[in-house]
């Protein structure tokens, strides 16, 4: 399988993946959501991520975070 990394930065309550910029929606336990348009229910959000284990998931694909 040939993956190639994807950058994803969070910056103050955005994160940005490959040029989108994704808004923060709010946090459930460990995890952080973001979407680019907050629904107003955070467990809908396009993007879960958990910073403690660096899970990324984004409706079936999960990813492992790393830090550079």
């Amino acid at each position: 399988m040939d993956e190639k990394p994807i950058t994803m930065i969070l910056e103050g309550s955005t994160m940005k993946v490959n040029q989108q910029t994704y808004n923060f929606c709010g946090s459930l336990g460990p995890s952080s959501y973001f979407d680019l348009n907050c629904s107003g229910k955070a467990e809908q959000s396009a993007i879960r991520f958990i910073s403690k284990s660096g899970t990324w998931i984004k409706g079936e694909q999960t990813l492992s975070c790393v830090s550079l």
